[in-house]
């Protein structure tokens, strides 16, 4: 076997190694795949709302005192955006701004961390808008979604959720109304 064979074999040897010590000590308890469905389907009850206009449906997704801060996100963008606290004032504020465009939230590499009655999820949202009265124009975002939740009943609305953007491209003046 060549030296640079042997290089490569004990490469990636040690990598793996690497990965399955950093995943043993980061993987979170959770309790079980239903909590963890019921858990990630607070998010898509909220990005099925937005994709829809739907204001009932983004009502559902949080609590009564539920908090939405997409500040992180709206600043690395060159936006901003007022951290919205209690389910009434999220939804009178997110189905206006919606309104302007059509979107498309597709999410992915959720993390479900259930302890009793509270939950944490982690989630990358991608996000497509394209203005209603021209098509031929699109913001696109990769959004990072961290997301405090508690169960009501049987089922899991959110607390707090707060958005930061990974990174976007496209026209910018489709979300600001430009």
């Amino acid at each position: 076997m060549s030296s640079f064979i042997k290089s490569l074999a004990l490469a990636a040897a040690t990598s793996t190694a690497l990965i399955t010590s950093a995943v043993a000590q980061d993987v979170p308890p959770t309790s079980d795949a239903a909590d963890h469905h019921a858990v990630t389907d607070a998010l898509i009850r909220f990005t099925n709302g937005m994709d829809t206009d739907n204001g009932a449906l983004i009502a559902s997704a949080f609590a009564e005192a539920g908090i939405a801060d997409f500040t992180p996100a709206a600043a690395r963008v060159g936006m901003q955006f007022p951290v919205l606290e209690g389910r009434e004032t999220i939804v009178s504020a997110l189905v206006p701004f919606a309104s302007g465009f059509t979107t498309s939230h597709s999410v992915t590499n959720a993390r479900v961390d259930v302890q009793g009655d509270t939950a944490t999820l982690y989630a990358l949202v991608e996000a497509q808008h394209l203005r209603t009265d021209d098509g031929s124009r699109n913001f696109m975002m990769m959004n990072q979604y961290r997301i405090d939740l508690i169960r009501e009943g049987d089922q899991w609305v959110m607390s707090r959720m707060t958005i930061d953007n990974l990174w976007s491209e496209g026209d910018l003046a489709v979300m600001t109304g430009g």
